[in-house]
């Protein structure tokens, strides 16, 4: 059939066949995409295996828990399920030191097929890497949030993959893993795949799948009772700087912070930035000034020292990397501006113990 319309040698049988091929291809995009988690074919329910890793964030295991819980209870029926694990039976311990007593979950006798994957601290040993590529095979989706997603880049899971990071880690995450195709946003469903930035992006992430399982008035519902007022149906892009407690917000004042957050890795101007905000640059001074007592050169450095302060502490990379990472072309000059901002020296930093693992 498909040969018999490429050779019609009238042009307007061609055009009528092309605009029919068109109608096909219309009708195909506008299919509803595929959902974002797996559904029980029978009894019409999303149960979830929760695997927590070492410095987990409590925050977004609230996120996925009560807002399926707040979607339950408006659906008047049981839609979503889970159960709690690790690797090992035991206790696993969060970011802020607090302990949470799991079962062990064994990949090979999955309790659904849904995976998702909280925390980690960036190491990866043998038996870890071993454990999340067993997973991968066995369950039909896998959602990482968070840190978890380093971890699935270090043990090969994301080559080729769109990735959601999070805005504190996306310097170092061009450096370590140019193999992936990495996305602002708070969450990216690529295939059987789904990433989080984590934060904020896992509530946004949970009410997507409540609108895609339940139905968007059922979003709104569990949205309005977490006073959350960002639209359950979008893929939002994260806020890329952390709103300043007790500064009153201003939107062109926003639109610069984003800029500078945007651009941690290679510093830019005065003008960019002024440009980026739709403002000239003596109304941003002002701004800044008015705002957050300083000029906007001083809270660029700033970011951009507090972000190579957090690379430092929880990463491998080098000194001289971190500072590449953060926007400085000299060694000697980021170890002058870090030490008048910490009072210490970037390899002090560099010997402080990671504290997010029991």
């Amino acid at each position: 059939m498909c040969s018999s319309l490429v050779h019609l040698p009238d042009p307007g049988k061609r055009r009528i066949a092309q605009a029919r091929l068109n109608e096909m291809r219309n009708s195909m995009a506008a299919r509803p995409a595929e959902a974002p988690l797996y559904v029980d074919t029978l009894s019409g329910e999303i149960a979830l295996d929760i695997l927590l890793l070492p410095g987990f964030d409590l925050g977004d295991l609230s996120a996925i828990t009560d807002t399926f819980g707040l979607a339950n209870q408006a659906e008047q029926s049981v839609r979503f399920m889970w159960r709690i694990g690790a690797m090992e039976a035991g206790r696993v311990v969060s970011s802020l030191g607090v302990p949470i007593a799991t079962a062990p979950l064994d990949g090979r006798r999955a309790f659904t097929r849904n995976l998702v994957i909280l925390g980690g601290d960036g190491e990866l040993d043998v038996k870890t890497g071993a454990s999340l590529r067993q997973a991968t095979r066995n369950y039909a989706r896998i959602v990482s949030i968070g840190r978890a997603s380093l971890l699935l880049a270090k043990a090969g899971l994301l080559t080729g993959r769109r990735v959601a990071v999070h805005a504190d880690m996306q310097a170092v995450w061009r450096l370590m893993h140019d193999d992936t195709e990495m996305r602002r946003q708070s969450f990216e469903v690529d295939g059987k795949l789904i990433t989080c930035c984590g934060g904020l992006g896992s509530l946004d992430l949970a009410l997507h799948v409540i609108a895609r399982h339940c139905s968007p008035a059922t979003a709104r519902y569990v949205g309005d009772r977490l006073n959350c007022d960002r639209l359950p149906t979008e893929t939002p892009r994260q806020y890329r700087h952390a709103k300043l407690p007790g500064i009153a917000y201003n939107r062109i004042l926003d639109r610069a912070l984003d800029a500078i957050a945007a651009n941690v890795e290679e510093a830019v101007s005065l003008e960019e930035i002024s440009k980026q905000a739709a403002v000239g640059q003596r109304q941003l001074q002002r701004l800044f000034r008015d705002y957050l007592g300083m000029t906007p050169s001083e809270y660029y450095l700033s970011v951009r020292l507090n972000r190579a302060q957090s690379l430092l502490r929880h990463t491998d990379l080098s000194i001289i990397a971190v500072a590449i990472a953060t926007g400085f072309t000299s060694a000697s000059h980021f170890s002058k501006c870090y030490r008048k901002q910490f009072g210490t020296a970037p390899s002090d930093d560099r010997a402080i113990p990671k504290t997010n693992v029991a």
